[in-house]
């Protein structure tokens, strides 16, 4: 008795023939063997070479072989190195797997979908990059506060309203923040530095009014003088109005001295006519006095007569009337622009010198951009 083998490939089925000459011929589609899976294909038997992932059971073991990835953690995702799967099946206890996309398959705790740790570096999700912290910038300017939002690529972005940056100091506007451009005279904190308009030291240019009454001088002096100081470059237009209150004894004069130039009295006005006023273009880049005189009784003559009290006010083209502050000679001034006075000598402020020196540099830089 033989295993009928209708494809002569050396394997029979399980029905059976008889061979009258005592022999299993596979010539006579005749075997010993009945473990063919698939009589009627030569190629489909027991000891065939498998075609994977063709859907046939060339080696009649039961299954397919299949592709998997090499799944080395055994944590379900596979890198893109691939094994064959003899049994028809990815299974993670053979370190197989049915999904590539694990980038690092040395780790179990890294596979796409794996809860991120934020902020370590570490890229657990397999997204491409870590996730992390960025400040909200509701406002899109570049900026945020300090509210925090996760940033799943890895990325701060302004456009999705993250920043790496908490400094903006109003996130509804996204013309305010630390990099914009102080603007005058709007009541805003434009550049998020705590200073507002003139105290900010912006090129506001003017006008600027300053209120102060001339005191008594040192012994041996007759007439009361107010210096006031500002600084200015080259070409600059500045004009200047003294207005004085008319009651009361004497009169002032209104004089601009170059201190750039040899301390050369520019321009003097007397008080013949109220309010006093003079206009000049500066010759030179640097630091001017204006000062407020009072003429003795002599002079007086006819005209209005002043007593003491007046306010000056400075104007310009350019950064000169932001610099306008009285000098130490100021017994009590009042600026009219709200820049207070903290500390120091009545008239003086602590920080002249570094406002001085932050005026002069951006002095420096309106020449050069007129050069141009």
């Amino acid at each position: 008795t033989c295993f009928v083998d209708a494809d002569q490939d050396g394997f029979g089925t399980t029905a059976t023939t008889t061979a009258a000459d005592g022999s299993c011929d596979t010539g006579q589609s005749e075997s010993t063997v009945s473990t063919d899976c698939n009589d009627g294909a030569a190629a489909v038997n027991p000891g065939a070479t498998e075609t994977p992932d063709d859907g046939i059971d060339q080696d009649c073991n039961g299954t397919d072989t299949v592709t998997c990835f090499v799944d080395g953690d055994q944590d379900g995702f596979g890198s893109v190195s691939t094994t064959l799967a003899s049994d028809g099946s990815c299974d993670t206890g053979q370190s197989e797997s049915g999904i590539s996309g694990d980038c690092n398959d040395a780790s179990a705790s890294i596979f796409p979908g794996a809860t991120e740790i934020v902020d370590d570096g570490v890229d657990q999700d397999c997204n491409g990059a870590d996730t992390i912290t960025c400040f909200v910038d509701a406002d899109q300017d570049g900026f945020g506060v300090t509210m925090t939002t996760l940033a799943a690529d890895g990325s701060c972005d302004a456009a999705q309203s993250e920043s790496n940056l908490s400094t903006d100091c109003d996130d509804s506007v996204a013309a305010v923040n630390p990099a914009a451009v102080e603007l005058c005279s709007d009541g805003i904190d434009n550049d998020c530095n705590g200073l507002t308009d003139l105290l900010d030291l912006v090129p506001c240019g003017g006008p600027v009014t300053i209120c102060s009454t001339l005191g008594d001088q040192p012994a041996g002096q007759d007439l009361d003088d107010d210096i006031f100081m500002i600084v200015g470059i080259q070409g600059e237009q500045i004009d200047v109005t003294l207005d004085v209150e008319t009651t009361g004894e004497g009169r002032a004069n209104l004089m601009i001295t170059d201190m750039v130039m040899g301390q050369t009295t520019l321009f003097e006005v007397d008080a013949s006519q109220l309010p006093n006023a003079l206009s000049v273009q500066l010759p030179a880049d640097g630091t001017y006095r204006i000062a407020v005189v009072e003429q003795s009784s002599a002079q007086i003559g006819s005209g209005s007569i002043f007593n003491g009290d007046y306010c000056l006010t400075v104007d310009s083209d350019g950064l000169a009337a932001s610099t306008f502050m009285p000098s130490s000679t100021v017994e009590s001034a009042m600026n009219e622009q709200s820049r207070p006075q903290t500390g120091g000598s009545p008239g003086t402020r602590p920080r002249d010198d570094a406002r001085r020196n932050k005026l002069d540099r951006r002095s420096t830089n309106q020449r050069q951009s007129r050069s141009r």
